[in-house]
């Protein structure tokens, strides 16, 4: 059993200001918790807006909301005010309100800051932030509550996946134990959103339980990161690949990372540049926060958070994730091969499934290849990651049925439309490649080394 060497005990004088949820709105009126298109909005402000929200809640038949919104401001306010009503939030991880309200049926309502198609039963939230609507006092989160998200998973379908705000509050106090000495910002942006869990818990969920303040806009452009105060700022690899370093450094003082593959060239120029080391997290929806490293070196290894262990499972390559973040009794098999450090920690040796990250997106390469054979002229296909100028997207093989002529560009352009329809604009493949089978090796699989070599050359 591989332990942590991490102590994520609170200290004291984190005990004494940390807030579990159900307490993010007994500080102090005055406090500042959100900075709104430049305005600051305090406790008091924020409690309003939760009130005259929860209260149609309360009286609304559904029991659960599907939270759909592109401001931050917005969503916390919708978060508390269905948590608080004793309803339970469902993150779809998607922005799009026509494609949420497919999402709802008779126990389920839809809220959302964007334009809702004509007679839907959504709500705008934003319209509850009226202030000639009566304030009235908040009933207490029920202690069972949980959250509902939505992930990819590793079949190509999408997993639910239940968090308890039980399970949400402790990995917020392991983040804050880790880095409550480190942290010499009280100001937190982010360029992730907050509709993901990686968002959801460190733009949101861990500064409202330090009483941190949450700047609520998204960081979109490396010309947004000057700012007038020192503050934390959660990103991706896939933001950090765009920076311009000819640009002045930001006033940041902390980096967090995660969501793809930091490599060592890009996080050594982030260093180098900003003067911040990133500090990278490991997990995943279904498992919360795994491990952690601060990138200083090209060999740093990843170390486990205190309360997460491993044990080996057969394949010596593999391991089983033990966490007080999964449900009791119960463990998860990591997705990754592992190599074990003399220090107690572990590198990644390979990924295992075929999930594979784009930018900071996890896609499901079985997902794209069903949806391709339901078109009438495929008959069987492969995905495969295609690298390209230091960048990855994907290719596809494709067998054509019997009596198809040999497709060609205005072929390879019908059937990106098709996947266009049904899936994120990353996922559709940009590369294509006709063959007449599958290859195939000694075992009779997919030999994926033979299908990546048939894009070696530009296509």
């Amino acid at each position: 059993m591989i332990r942590s060497r991490t102590n994520t005990r609170l200290s004291h004088n984190m005990e004494n200001h940390y807030r579990p949820v159900s307490q993010w709105l007994a500080a102090a009126p005055a406090t500042p918790v959100l900075r709104h298109e430049g305005r600051i909005i305090t406790i008091a402000g924020l409690t309003q807006q939760v009130s005259r929200l929860c209260h149609p809640l309360i009286r609304h038949p559904a029991k659960a909301c599907i939270l759909c919104f592109q401001d931050s401001a917005h969503f916390i306010v919708a978060l508390l005010a269905v948590l608080h009503a004793g309803k339970t939030p469902v993150l779809p991880g998607n922005h799009d309100p026509a494609q949420c309200l497919a999402l709802t049926d008779s126990n389920t309502l839809l809220l959302t800051d964007g334009t809702l198609p004509p007679f839907s039963d959504g709500w705008f939230t934003p319209s509850y932030q009226d202030e000639s609507v009566a304030v009235q006092p908040l009933p207490a989160i029920p202690a069972d509550s949980y959250l509902s998200l939505y992930t990819s998973g590793s079949g190509g379908t999408p997993k639910r996946v239940d968090k308890s705000l039980a399970v949400m509050d402790t990995e917020a106090r392991w983040l804050a134990s880790l880095w409550e000495n480190t942290f010499n910002a009280r100001c937190v942006r982010g360029s992730v959103s907050h509709q993901h869990l990686y968002g959801l818990t460190f733009c949101l969920w861990l500064p409202l339980s330090l009483g941190y303040l949450t700047d609520t806009t998204t960081v979109k452009f490396p010309e947004q990161l000057a700012y007038p105060e020192p503050y934390i700022f959660i990103t991706s690899p896939a933001f950090l690949q765009f920076l311009d370093h000819n640009l002045a450094p930001p006033v940041w003082s902390f980096i967090i990372s995660a969501g793809g593959k930091l490599e060592w060239a890009l996080a050594d120029a982030t260093l180098r540049w900003g003067a911040v080391a990133v500090n990278e997290i490991y997990g995943s929806t279904e498992t919360g926060v795994v491990a952690h490293r601060e990138r200083r070196s090209g060999d740093s290894a990843w170390q486990l958070f205190d309360g997460a262990t491993l044990s080996a499972a057969d394949d010596e390559s593999y391991y089983y994730l033990h966490s007080a973040l999964l449900a009791p009794q119960t463990h998860f098999l990591l997705e990754d091969k592992l190599q074990l450090t003399d220090d107690g920690g572990f590198i990644l040796a390979g990924r295992t499934d075929k999930i594979i990250k784009i930018g900071e997106k996890r896609i499901s390469v079985t997902a794209i290849e069903n949806r391709l054979i339901e078109h009438p002229a495929v008959a069987d296909v492969a995905v495969v990651p295609v690298s390209r100028r230091g960048r990855t997207y994907l290719g596809a093989v494709v067998v054509v049925c019997a009596g198809t002529k040999t497709p060609g560009a205005a072929q390879f352009a019908q059937w990106r439309a098709f996947l266009r329809h049904h899936t994120d604009p990353v996922a559709v493949p940009r590369f294509w490649r006709v063959v007449p089978v599958i290859p195939l090796n000694p075992q009779s699989k997919r030999s994926w080394s033979v299908l990546q070599e048939l894009f070696n050359v530009t296509g």
